[in-house]
Order: C-alpha cells, then sequence, then structure tokens
C-alpha cells in the first residue's frame, strides 16, 4: 500500500498495467482535492452588496461612498487573489508530490 493505493502482482509482469492503474488512482485523487477548493462567490457578493451601498450612499456624502466603493473593489481583488494563490500553492504542491511518487514507484522489486 502506497498512499491509500492497493495493488498485487503474482510475478510482476503486468507492471505497465499496475503502473496505470496507479497514475488513475492518483490522478482521481488530485481532482477529488482539487474540487475541495472552491471559489468564493458569497465573499465577492458580500463585496458587491457593499459596493451597491456605496453607490447608495453617493448623495449623502460622497467621500464617504467612494471611500466605501474602493474598499469593497480592494476587497474583491484580494478575495480573487487569494482563491487563485490557494489553488496555485495546491497544485504546485500535488505536481512534486506526483514527481516525487513517480520516482519511488520506478524502483526495481524482489518477487519472493
Amino acid at each position: 500500500m502506497i498512499d491509500g493505493f492497493v495493488t498485487s502482482t503474482k510475478d510482476g509482469a503486468d507492471e505497465k498495467e499496475q503502473l496505470s492503474k496507479q497514475n488513475a488512482y492518483y490522478t482521481n485523487l488530485f481532482n477529488e482535492e482539487k474540487e475541495k477548493i472552491k471559489f468564493p462567490f458569497m465573499k465577492i457578493a458580500f463585496n458587491a452588496i457593499i459596493f451597491l451601498i456605496g453607490i447608495a450612499l453617493i448623495n449623502k456624502s460622497l467621500v464617504i461612498s467612494i471611500l466605501i466603493m474602493v474598499g469593497a473593489i480592494i476587497m474583491s481583488i484580494m478575495n480573487y487573489n487569494s482563491f487563485k494563490n490557494t489553488l496555485r500553492l495546491y497544485l504546485n504542491n500535488s505536481l512534486k508530490d506526483q514527481k516525487s511518487q513517480r520516482g519511488f514507484k520506478r524502483l526495481p522489486c524482489r518477487i519472493l
């Protein structure tokens, strides 16, 4: 068992089949984990509402209205960039893990 992947072979003659099964397992695991990272729709929608409040306050106070709208825009950009950075870090770590696993699984094995 390697990282949750379980397989067996009698004489190792089906190495290519076993490697393709392992690659499929890791690809599926990678896709499942990637699905857990969700786009921050609610945070951006909340910032859009704040922006609309800023527009509604234009008649009351122009300076406060502009500050509220600029703050909402900055927060939306920060939320989006945070999402992109999280996704980028996850993808980079997953690729590094896959490369290290590829090196490991190519090691010769003994058949008892």
